[in-house]
């Protein structure tokens, strides 16, 4: 199956034809509006320069119907692609290689009826809105596309079909696609419980259950939150949960069971390969008026969703229907505005930590059946049919049917079987048929113009989000969103539950962690936890060393914080890593070892120099670095060798999972937050083991190079490359740490200062010849360079700001 889809690509890549002159992708008039007449009120649309709509309608079916069809002008192909990856229907088009990715979407997805049945549950104004944007994107398909063929996207006529028309149904289940991409958070229990089970194999259960709690703390009172420290509830040393659990012994039932736990990730895989988002991250600041050089709050937004083609964000200006008068970022298939600004505030968010997903293992008393409440109980089974491309490219689209059987608990979507060991997984998700929930919260953010009414939208979300807010009365705030269960009593919450009926969820919820207008007149986030007393969800661990420290550095200081450092901060944190810098603490650690057991190797001198003299950054600078700065190769080779010198005798593979916070935990000893159960040292001196690691690196580094010539220890700089899945390059840009939208809005009266950016361009319209659009790649100069555009919000027809 994987060498078909490898023909297909190289079809693709051979087939496509290149950019050469510009063409026009949308029906627009020479000076730049047009009107749309629906249901007597007309919709007047003006594009301007960046080719952004702005548009204006006096009812929420004529300003959302002109939006629907302005995403159709600019993104039918990524319309097709949404909804085929919402629903598990890429193998129809790309052929057999995608046919995990559809699996995975028909098994934790939602049948048809089922999705039919969410819709049935909005109010009335959603359902008005959503018919209309959906009646938007079908208008332009009837319309337009089906009687000019030249505005139909190269993709299609590539591929071999025409886009159906949009339905209700498509957009119910790209939200909820999207809701999970961005706000689901654990389901990591089976990796945690292959990580306790390979250490209990290596070291017996209590060594292997400390050393697990080392590697999977649950809270670290010294990781930085967004939500200042004092006034918080504090936690005590020793949260690391060193005594067996009650209910250990069941959740161990089913330990090394022969289950995949990889599914998601290869889904992810396929999707991104076709530009589906599919990342997490993203970073966002906020600072009051008496931090704030200009006078009034600030706020930057900078969500990291990967760097796709076509581009995941298109942007838009709502004004009129009920209430709208809203600019910002949206995805293309589902109508609110995600993030952007009205006349009065500004918003942005980031994927928070909530833990909203657990697993279950399920004790099976037959093949499909399984034990709970003491009750043999069979599983609700189905048959999904897989459509599945067989053809080749350039020919008739062909397909053949697969069969596909689904399985669920009471628990939920079953992830997989051993039938040896007797058990079953299956997954809970407390958003279980509740992911489209969210629409109402985030059509009411764009309305909202106090923290007051923005909370009470915030409170509605049922995903895990965190929510950046300022506005125009100085005001700042930050939410962490989403319904965070509470876990039964005896059960570690790392580790799979047992499905038996006696670890079912107690019912309740966590407080939701709300911070505004702190003292300190400033809030930061970079995914980090919200407060102090929040613990870890199973898939993360934060430690004293968080990339938000490098924000939260900046704002921390005690000058005011003027206009250019909201631009300056994000190159800034361009040039770091993922983890931010790591040598914060580990590299005084070396420094002083150095001092401690000099060093008799010949390279040690220059390359103690080289990182003194470092700055802790990947890159010097964000734009012009062509290479990575010597002390940061240095850093990272010896920080490697370093777990595995420190780690690996007790651990062995297991020592992959050691990170940096990991390394400063057994640093640090009993001075840690989160002191480590062993010394693993071994009674040795650590700075000896330090030093030793040291040579080793730069030993490994010169014969990586083949010269002790530090000079020529030259590793390039690597680049994006925005690249169409069928081999259509749209452009590339030097790789660095960064956001894929921005804006920075200065919350001024009467007037806001806002300014924005996205990668590639409004559009990602290809003509059927392969040239691009207008707006397909015309941002991305300025996004290069770390600059931006005004972020205009017109107030009237005569687009007075």
């Amino acid at each position: 199956m994987k060498s078909h889809s490898r023909i297909l690509i190289v079809l693709f890549v051979l087939i496509a034809a290149f950019a050469s002159q510009p063409t026009l992708d949308s029906v627009e008039a020479e000076d730049g509006w047009t009107t749309l007449e629906v249901g007597g009120v007309t919709a007047r649309i003006y594009r301007d320069e960046w080719g952004i709509p702005h548009i204006f309608a006096s009812t929420n079916a004529a300003l959302f119907e002109a939006y629907g069809y302005t995403v159709a002008q600019d993104r039918l192909w990524q319309l097709e692609l949404h909804r085929r990856a919402a629903t598990g229907k890429l193998a129809e088009v790309f052929g057999p290689s995608f046919l995990e990715a559809d699996e995975e979407v028909r098994r934790d997805g939602y049948t048809d009826a089922e999705l039919d049945y969410v819709l049935t549950q909005v109010s009335e104004e959603e359902r008005v809105i959503y018919t209309a944007y959906v009646n938007g994107i079908n208008r332009y398909i009837k319309e337009v596309v089906r009687k000019d063929p030249s505005k139909m996207p190269y993709e299609f006529h590539f591929l071999g079909f025409s886009p159906g028309l949009w339905t209700l149904r498509d957009s119910a289940a790209f939200g909820a696609f999207m809701v999970r991409r961005f706000g689901e958070i654990g389901g990591g229990e089976l990796k945690n419980q292959a990580l306790l089970d390979e250490l209990i194999a290596r070291n017996g259960e209590a060594a292997g259950w400390a050393m697990f709690n080392d590697l999977r703390w649950t809270n670290d009172r010294d990781s930085p939150t967004t939500i200042p420290a004092p006034g918080s509830p504090q936690i005590a040393p020793g949260t690391t949960a060193s005594a067996l659990p009650a209910g250990l012994e069941a959740q161990l039932r089913g330990v090394g069971a022969a289950v995949a736990t990889d599914g998601l990730e290869r889904a992810k895989e396929l999707w991104a390969s076709l530009g589906i988002p599919t990342k997490l991250g993203s970073y966002a600041w906020a600072v009051r008026p008496n931090k704030s050089a200009e006078g009034a709050a600030m706020l930057y937004g900078g969500p990291q969703m990967g760097f796709d083609t076509p581009a995941v964000i298109h942007e838009v200006q709502l004004k009129g229907g009920s209430g709208f008068n809203v600019t910002g970022m949206a995805f293309a298939g589902v109508p609110p505005v995600l993030i952007g600004r009205n006349e009065d505030i500004a918003w942005t968010s980031t994927t928070a930590t909530g833990d909203n997903v657990d697993t279950y293992v399920e004790t099976l008393c037959g093949p499909t059946s399984y034990m709970f409440n003491g009750v043999c109980t069979p599983m609700e089974a189905r048959q999904e049919i897989i459509k599945m491309r067989v053809s080749l490219p350039g020919v008739p689209l062909k397909t053949t049917d697969v069969a596909y059987d689904v399985y669920r608990t009471v628990h939920g979507p079953v992830i997989g079987f051993d039938h040896e060991k007797g058990v079953a997984f299956s997954q809970k998700r407390v958003h279980w048929m509740r992911e489209f929930e969210n629409t109402r919260p985030f059509l009411m953010f764009g309305r909202s113009h106090t923290p007051q009414q923005f909370e009470q939208a915030a409170r509605l979300i049922v995903t895990a989000h965190n929510f950046m807010y300022a506005d125009n009365e100085g005001n700042i705030a930050y939410w962490q969103t989403g319904e965070v269960p509470l876990r039964p009593a005896g059960y570690d919450a790392r580790l799979p539950l047992p499905g038996t009926g006696e670890a079912e969820w107690p019912g309740g919820f966590r407080p939701m962690p709300v911070s505004i207008n702190p003292l300190q007149a400033w809030l930061a986030n970079w995914n980090n936890k919200p407060a102090v007393w929040f613990d870890d969800p199973d898939g993360q661990r934060f430690g004293k060393q968080n990339r938000v420290l490098e924000i939260q550095d900046r704002l921390a200081g005690p000058q005011l914080i003027s206009l250019e450092d909201m631009f300056d901060i994000p190159k800034d944190i361009g040039r770091v890593e993922t983890m931010g810098r790591e040598s914060r603490f580990l590299l005084p650690y070396l420094m002083r070892a150095l001092d401690a057991v000099p060093s008799a190797h010949p390279l040690v001198p220059q390359a103690r120099q080289a990182l003194e003299q470092w700055d802790g950054s990947a890159i010097s600078d964000v734009i012009t670095s062509k290479q990575y700065q010597l002390g940061h190769v240095v850093f990272w080779v010896w920080q490697d060798k370093m777990k595995h010198a420190t780690f690996g005798d007790e651990m062995g593979g297991a020592v992959k999972s050691v990170d940096a916070n990991v390394l400063l935990h057994a640093l640090d000893g009993g001075a840690s937050a989160v002191p480590p159960h062993f010394d693993y040292f071994n009674g040795a001196d650590p700075n000896v083991l330090m030093v030793r690691s040291l040579e080793e690196a730069l030993d490994s580094i010169a014969y990586l190079f083949q010269t002790s010539d530090m000079s020529r220890w030259f590793v390039p700089r690597e680049e994006t490359v925005f690249r169409h899945p069928l081999g259509i390059e749209f452009g590339r840009i030097p790789l660095s740490n960064r956001s894929t939208y921005a804006q920075v809005v200065v919350l001024k009266k009467p007037t806001i200062e806002a300014y924005n950016i996205i990668p590639l361009g409004q559009s990602s319209f290809v003509a059927p010849d392969g040239t691009l659009g207008p707006h397909t790649t015309d941002q991305l100069d300025l996004y290069r360079l770390f600059q931006y555009k005004p972020m205009r919000l017109f107030v009237n027809l005569r687009l007075e700001e």
